[in-house]
């Protein structure tokens, strides 16, 4: 990919990363996640971009099941377009407001669930047995 961005003479506007431990702080610097995914099973990362309150523009191929904000686009990768227009749609609105007061996304926020986990082990400690919620 990086030898493609220096042919195509875009390297310069191009941060390549790599493997990072921090990506939820990279997401708050995001205007908008884009995914434009030719195969996708789940599309985890688009999960993890919203939870970090990110408006995300996804390919139609990203199963809608990865829209746990019920805020995202998506568009045909054969229309850029489209791509650009949203995208440019988004900036300047209060989305990423309106994602981090979704309160379905509580259910992917980890300091909650491993909340519960907790619990519940505490629970099956004193010899009890419970349905996790």
């Amino acid at each position: 990919v990086q030898q493609h961005a220096q042919a195509l003479g875009i390297s310069d506007h191009i941060l390549f990363l790599g493997q990072r431990t921090d990506v939820s702080h990279l997401y708050q610097a995001f205007d908008a996640f884009c995914l434009p995914s030719r195969y996708e099973g789940l599309g985890m990362v688009a999960i993890e971009a919203q939870v970090a309150g990110c408006p995300c523009v996804l390919s139609d191929q990203v199963p809608h099941e990865a829209d746990v904000s019920g805020q995202s686009a998506f568009i045909p990768i054969q229309e850029p377009d489209s791509w650009a227009s949203e995208i440019l749609r988004i900036q300047g609105t209060d989305k990423r407001e309106q994602i981090n007061s979704n309160k379905k996304l509580d259910f992917y926020d980890i300091e909650e669930q491993s909340k519960k986990i907790c619990a519940q082990y505490e629970y099956l400690s004193r010899g009890k047995v419970k349905q996790a919620s």
